[in-house]
């Protein structure tokens, strides 16, 4: 007889069994780093991105990219980063027309062999202004009229209140098999397939989405899901 879980009096004892042989070992608590668990003393994703790999290879346009393997699911992932511009000061047939790219860019997506998911993250923070009064300084001309010179730094001062900082990741997720019932592919092969496709998509995605995506490197890739610098990558 089972229960409304659909799991019988054996299931529920071999779940409890397991559950005290991993208490009792430890394995039920994530402990990562030099006091943790794991035998090599690193830190390491939890859950399902603990068997993660993160690989860098090179496009057809020489740009390295970091791409993400996941064996328990068979998934490939490849982000591309961007800063978007907003809609901040835009006309409303620009807002239109970035829209109308961005959802063919979207069903164009359809079109790609092996594509199994698509998912975008936008990062919203509070903008300290550090970068608009880098630039600003190092563009600045110390023989311009002080007048305008004092309009430039005044705003430097007031227009970083209010504002946000955006970033944003499209991530793009391929399956190992490129169709049903296929040879499941290497990660170097599905790199060879997928350095001549990044260029297109990255290019695409440039004119919906201002701010040139670039494909990650491995670097950034880590900074986004994880420790940077304490998990080994190969």
């Amino acid at each position: 007889m089972k229960d409304k879980h659909g799991q019988s009096a054996v299931d529920r004892f071999a779940t409890r069994m397991s559950f005290r042989i991993s208490r009792s070992s430890g394995t039920n608590l994530y402990r990562s780093g030099p006091l943790g668990v794991t035998d090599w003393g690193m830190y390491q994703l939890p859950g399902l991105a603990a068997t993660s790999t993160l690989y860098e290879f090179t496009d057809s346009y020489k740009r390295p990219f970091a791409l993400l393997h996941v064996p328990a699911t068979s998934h490939f992932t490849v982000i591309f980063s961007t800063e978007p511009d907003g809609a901040s000061l835009v006309d409303p047939e620009q807002v239109d027309a970035w829209v109308a790219n961005w959802g063919g860019w979207l069903a164009g997506l359809a079109n790609e062999a092996g594509l199994d998911a698509a998912a975008v993250t936008v990062e919203t923070a509070p903008d300290s202004g550090y970068r608009l009064r880098n630039e600003v300084e190092m563009n600045i001309d110390p023989h311009a009229p002080a007048f305008a010179q004092a309009i430039l730094r005044e705003v430097v001062d007031t227009y970083p209140e209010g504002s946000a900082t955006v970033r944003a990741w499209v991530s793009l997720t391929f399956n190992a098999a490129l169709r049903a019932g296929s040879k499941k592919r290497t990660p170097e092969d599905v790199a060879r397939d997928l350095a001549s496709r990044i260029p297109g998509l990255s290019a695409g995605c440039s004119p919906p989405v201002p701010g040139s995506p670039v494909p990650c490197r491995r670097r950034n890739s880590a900074k986004s899901s994880g420790s940077p610098t304490t998990r080994p990558l190969r």
